[in-house]
C-alpha cells in the first residue's frame, strides 16, 4: 500500500510539473485555470487541462468576448459538470454528427424533387449556424433528445380565411373550440414523432386510405392543431373557431413517411403555404427526409 501511495504521489507531481510548464509558456492559460478553480464539481484533471479543457475555454472566451468571468463560472456550474457544459456549446462540432449531416444532405440533394423541401434546405444552408439548424431539420439535434417540443415562437402570416363561415353557423353540432378546449389537440414533437393529448402518437391514427383522416391547421404563433375529421362536427374551422390560419390540410402516414397535403375546403390553402408547416415541423426536429408534400388539392 505504501509503495502504491508513493507511485500515485510521484505521478501527481509529474502531472503538476507538466501543468506549470504549460502555464509558463502560455500565460493566457493562467487566467483560464483561475476560472476553473472557482467552479464547483470540476475535477483537478480538468482544471489542469489535461485533455484540452483550457483550450476549449479559451476558444469560448474568444467567441463570447462580452461574457464576464462571473457569468462563465455560473454557466459551468449550472450545467452540472464540465462535460455537460462542453456538450452544450460544442456538440455541433462533433465529427460524427458532421459526417451524418453531410451524408443526409448529399442523399437529400440527390433524391429530392420537392421544391418546398429543397428551398428550405438551401435557405438554411446559407444562414449563420447552418450545421446546428441542419442537424435539427434532419432529426439529429442532440439538444432536443427526449424533449417535448411545442411551438418555438416563430411567427407566421395567418392569411387564409374560413370561406364557409356562414355555412358553419348552420351546423349546430360543429365544434368551435376556445383556447382551453383546443389545447388537447395541440401537437408536440418528441424524437421526431408527432403527438397530442387527444390522440397520442399521430402515426397510429392515420393511413393513406382512411375515410376519417387527420386534419391540421397552423396558426400565426406556430401552434399546430390536429384532430380526426368528422363531417359537420370536427372540421378545419373547429380548431380556431373559424379564425384565419397560416395553412391547413391533412396528415397521412405511409410507414415512417409523413405525407402532407392541402385538402381543406374551409381554407383552400395554396401549395406554397405548406412550406410553413414543413418549416415548423422541422424546426421541432422532424426529419425533413421523412416528409412528403402531396400536390393533391381540395
Amino acid at each position: 500500500m505504501e509503495e502504491k501511495g508513493v507511485m500515485y504521489a510521484n505521478l501527481a507531481a509529474k502531472q503538476h510539473e507538466r501543468f506549470f510548464e504549460r502555464l509558463s509558456t502560455n500565460p493566457d492559460l493562467i487566467k483560464l485555470w483561475e476560472y476553473l478553480y472557482w467552479c464547483k464539481n470540476i475535477p483537478d484533471a480538468v482544471r489542469r487541462g489535461e485533455n484540452g479543457e483550457l483550450e476549449y475555454l479559451l476558444k469560448h472566451i474568444q467567441e463570447n468576448p462580452t461574457k464576464t468571468k462571473r457569468q462563465l463560472i455560473i454557466d459551468i456550474d449550472e450545467a452540472g459538470s464540465w462535460d455537460k457544459w462542453v456538450d452544450t456549446h460544442y456538440r455541433y462540432e462533433n465529427p460524427e454528427l458532421l459526417l451524418k449531416v453531410e451524408k443526409l444532405l448529399s442523399d437529400f440533394e440527390d433524391n429530392s424533387e420537392n421544391k418546398i423541401r429543397k428551398n428550405l434546405i438551401e435557405k438554411i444552408g446559407t444562414e449563420t449556424g447552418a450545421i446546428k439548424k441542419l442537424a435539427r431539420i434532419f432529426g439529429l439535434d442532440p439538444a432536443i433528445k427526449n424533449q417535448k417540443i411545442r411551438s418555438l415562437g416563430k411567427k407566421y402570416i395567418a392569411d387564409r380565411p374560413n370561406i364557409h363561415a356562414e355555412l358553419d353557423e348552420l351546423l349546430p353540432r360543429l365544434l368551435q373550440l376556445d383556447k382551453t378546449e383546443r389545447k388537447p389537440y395541440e401537437v408536440y414533437v418528441k424524437n421526431g414523432e408527432l403527438y397530442n393529448q387527444k390522440l397520442g402518437k399521430l402515426s397510429n391514427h392515420s393511413g393513406l386510405d382512411r375515410k376519417d383522416p387527420l386534419i391540421f391547421v397552423l396558426d400565426a404563433e406556430g401552434n399546430i392543431y390536429v384532430g380526426i375529421s368528422q363531417k359537420n362536427v370536427m372540421q378545419h374551422s373547429s380548431f380556431l373557431s373559424g379564425e384565419k390560419v397560416a395553412t391547413a390540410g391533412q396528415f397521412h402516414y405511409d410507414q415512417n413517411n409523413l405525407i402532407i397535403d392541402r385538402r381543406s375546403e374551409h381554407y383552400e390553402p395554396s401549395l406554397e403555404s405548406l412550406s410553413k408547416i414543413v418549416e415548423e415541423l422541422t424546426l421541432r426536429g422532424v426529419n425533413i427526409s421523412n416528409i412528403t408534400i402531396s400536390t393533391r388539392g381540395f
